[in-house]
C-alpha cells in the first residue's frame, strides 16, 4: 500500500538515512541483529573511547521517534558525547514503522524490544573482542528509545541455558538502563479508553514507587539542565556541552548490579 508521509515524518526518516550514509563513509562497524517485518535491525559501534587499549563499559543508544521513525539527533551526537566522555558506545538501529499505516505499532514495539535484547546479548557474548566489561553493559534512550531500554531491562533473560547456541546461553540482561522521557509500559496506551489509560498510569506509578523503595531506581536531578520531551529533535540547534551538564549517571539499577557511573577515564 502506498502512503503519503507528513513533512515531519519525512524529515526524520530521511535524516536517519543520511546519518547511516555518513556512518558508512566513516567505516564504523555495523552488525545485523534481528530480521522481522521486512527489516533487519543492527548495532552500530563507534570507534573505541580513548585510551583505546583499556577496557571500558558499553552504552547502547536508542533514539526516540514514537516507533514511527528514529531521530538522528538522538543517536550519533549522543553516542559521540558519551564516547568522548570515556565510555564505549553503540547505536541501536531498531524496528520502527516508518509511518507505514499497514504496520502495527504495538507489534513494532515488540520487535524493538527483541532488538534491544539481541543488542545487549551480542555485546556481552563479544565482550572480549569489543574490549568491554561484560558486567558494565547499559542500554539507554529517549522517548520510544527509552521505552525500548525499559522493555529490554525488564524482559531480557539471563541466558537460555538449554540452548545449543552459545550466543543464546549468554545473558541479555543489561546492567543499567537510561530512560529519558520514556515509559515502563509495554501497552499501546493510545488505543485505549480514558479510564483504562488512567488505571495503567496508576499501576506504573505504583510499580515505580515500589522500585524506588527497593533502591532499583535512582533518579538523576536534571534541575541544572533544561530538558523537555523530544529535545533531541533540536540538538542540531542546541549542541551538547559537557560544562552545562550535571555529572551523568545511568538511572536504573538492574538486580544487584551497581549503576554504571560515567567518568572520563572510562574506569569501572
Amino acid at each position: 500500500m502506498e502512503y503519503i508521509l507528513s513533512e515531519f515524518d519525512r524529515e526524520h526518516i530521511e535524516g536517519w538515512k543520511r546519518m547511516k550514509e555518513e556512518i558508512k563513509r566513516l567505516n564504523w562497524n555495523e552488525v545485523p541483529l534481528v530480521t522481522a517485518d521486512d527489516f533487519t535491525s543492527s548495532l552500530i559501534f563507534l570507534p573505541p573511547a580513548k585510551p583505546e587499549n583499556s577496557k571500558k563499559g558499553m552504552l547502547i543508544i536508542c533514539a526516540g521517534g514514537g516507533f514511527t521513525f528514529k531521530s538522528q539527533h538522538e543517536a550519533k551526537p549522543v553516542a559521540e558525547f558519551f564516547r568522548n566522555a570515556g565510555i564505549n558506545t553503540a547505536i541501536l538501529d531498531y524496528h520502527v514503522t516508518n509511518a507505514d499505516p499497514d504496520k502495527d505499532r504495538f507489534q513494532t514495539k515488540r520487535f524493538a524490544m527483541e532488538d534491544g535484547i539481541a543488542a545487549v546479548r551480542y555485546c556481552r557474548y563479544h565482550a572480549e573482542e569489543l574490549n568491554i566489561w561484560e558486567d558494565k553493559i547499559a542500554i539507554g534512550g529517549f522517548s520510544a528509545g527509552g521505552i525500548t531500554a525499559a522493555l529490554t531491562a525488564t524482559s531480557a533473560d539471563t541466558g537460555q541455558k538449554e540452548s545449543t547456541d552459545e550466543l543464546l546461553k549468554t545473558s541479555a540482561r543489561p546492567d543499567a538502563a537510561l530512560i529519558l522521557y520514556g515509559a515502563f509500559s509495554d501497552t499501546d496506551i493510545d488505543r485505549m479508553p480514558v479510564w483504562t489509560r488512567c488505571a495503567i498510569s496508576l499501576r506504573i506509578l505504583l510499580r515505580c514507587s515500589c522500585f524506588r523503595q527497593t533502591g532499583m531506581i535512582r533518579e538523576l536531578d536534571f534541575s541544572l539542565l533544561p530538558v523537555w520531551h523530544g529535545m533531541g529533535y533540536l540538538l542540531k540547534y542546541i549542541p551538547l556541552k559537557r560544562e552545562s551538564m550535571v555529572e551523568p549517571y545511568l538511572m536504573v539499577e538492574i538486580g544487584k548490579h551497581l549503576i554504571m557511573s560515567i567518568h572520563q577515564n572510562g574506569q569501572k
